[in-house]
């Protein structure tokens, strides 16, 4: 795992401007992990460093330092940690537990289905984020809580939805969205319910709010909360 400190900047936490001082100083203890490293993450990456959220980690990191160049240009001295390696049931113990809060950026459903299992048995609060040639999706998933992605879906319901070059001219505009939001959710700002799935509809570029509930008999999350 690869450990960058940088030197304080020039602050640009135009985001933090309306925090309380215990809210800024909560904000630097706070430690997320971002699965992923496209447009999503690179955008979500730029907010978190440039909120002020102290501890950064990436995996996942095809792209890692590309996005490196990009986040230090607005990090008023966060600590960024690369983990190189894929996350797995072998290092899932060591990574997970080390954050607060994890952000999914990844660009396939397996990949996400796995991290909605290690984030429920961690419990650690997942952002979930997913980008289609239709629409955007976002939800934060609190472990025991909300539903989980088994929850809203089974892998076989997502099967025709994996992300495609074809969904290439949405995802930009629809990437900045997620990652705008994501943020909001770490940051507590904004009016979103954890029981809510925020969706934009590209065809009609209309958002909607969609009541998640609860799947009592889910595989992951009502197996691993029972066996607590």
């Amino acid at each position: 795992m690869k450990k960058i400190k940088r030197q304080p900047k020039i602050t640009r936490n135009f985001q933090t401007k309306n925090l309380t001082k215990e809210q800024f100083f909560k904000l630097k203890s706070t430690k997320v992990l971002t699965a992923g490293t496209g447009r999503i993450a690179a955008k979500t990456l730029v907010n978190l460093t440039n909120s002020g959220v102290g501890t950064i980690g990436i995996i996942e990191n095809e792209k890692a330092e590309l996005i490196l160049s990009e986040i230090e240009k607005y990090n008023y001295n966060a600590l960024i940690k690369i983990h190189n390696e894929p996350l797995n049931s072998i290092n899932a113990d060591a990574i997970i537990q080390e954050y607060d809060l994890i952000v999914d950026c990844l660009p396939n459903y397996d990949l996400k289905f796995r991290l909605n299992e290690l984030a429920v048995k961690y419990n650690k609060p997942l952002i979930y984020s997913n980008v289609t040639e239709n629409y955007v999706q976002i939800a934060m998933i609190i472990p025991h809580t909300t539903a989980c992605l088994n929850c809203m879906y089974s892998p076989e319901d997502l099967a025709n939805h994996i992300y495609s070059p074809q969904t290439a001219i949405l995802s930009n505009a629809a990437s900045a969205i997620l990652a705008d939001i994501a943020t909001d959710f770490i940051l507590g700002k904004g009016h979103y319910s954890p029981d809510k799935m925020i969706s934009y509809f590209h065809p009609t570029q209309k958002f909607n709010q969609i009541t998640l509930t609860k799947n009592e008999n889910c595989p992951i999350c009502a197996k691993i909360k029972a066996s607590l």
